[in-house]
């Protein structure tokens, strides 16, 4: 619990540093652009279940799906192929479909599903700007209203295109809040990797302590 509060303590701070900056009215010189002129986004693929297996293996690569970013009980694996789409941990993940419709996710490496859109920023120190704007609850809400369709329909580009936004005329403000973030957003992946790995432990280990296949009772603490 100690790890998911810290964590969730610097997204909070990288959103409130973002709001403070981009949101509330200042001098700022804005300039009014489409999201799609700060990001490009392709979509997954999606290769037949019949292809999964449930173990690493020699030419196979994880698969991704939304539930992964949540829990690493049904992690699956497929042929590493040039129709791949592949993403890596750093990268801004948007959940297309469903009930995660407009999610925010990163933390893993693989190929992701046809759930998941991966975003390309159109300059390197966009990402975490684009990271706090896409976490936002005025992207969140807009995605999930666009024409009223449902949440099985998902997002289009004409969609992305929709979305404006007042962004600095002078990009050096957007560099210093890169430098100002990054560092933080680098101290949560490492959080939720450290997480993950108590999660993991702590399922292989409860099986056998409540059969009694582990004995601790010589244990002094």
């Amino acid at each position: 619990m100690f790890y998911i509060a810290v964590n969730n303590n610097l997204e909070q701070q990288a959103q409130a540093l973002y709001e403070n900056i981009f949101c509330i009215p200042s001098d700022i010189d804005t300039k009014h652009i489409s999201l799609s002129d700060l990001m490009d986004y392709a979509g997954g693929s999606q290769p037949p279940a019949s292809e999964f297996v449930f173990s690493e293996r020699d030419g196979y690569i994880r698969f991704v799906q939304i539930r992964d970013y949540d829990t690493d009980s049904h992690i699956t694996y497929i042929p590493d192929s040039p129709k791949n789409k592949l993403c890596e941990e750093h990268d801004i993940m948007i959940a297309r479909y469903g009930a995660s419709l407009g999610r925010i996710c990163f933390g893993i490496n693989g190929a992701y599903n046809v759930a998941l859109a991966k975003v390309f920023p159109k300059k390197s120190f966009f990402r975490e700007f684009l990271r706090c704007y896409l976490s936002s609850r005025t992207f969140y809400e807009g995605i999930n209203n666009k024409g009223g369709r449902s949440a099985q329909a998902g997002f289009n580009q004409s969609d992305i295109n929709s979305f404006e936004i007042d962004f600095p005329a002078d990009e050096t403000i957007v560099k210093n809040f890169e430098c100002t973030v990054a560092p933080m957003f680098e101290q949560r992946l490492q959080l939720k990797k450290e997480n993950q790995h108590l999660a993991s432990l702590r399922d292989t280990l409860l099986p056998k302590l409540m059969s009694g296949e582990l004995d601790v009772s010589n244990v002094e603490i």
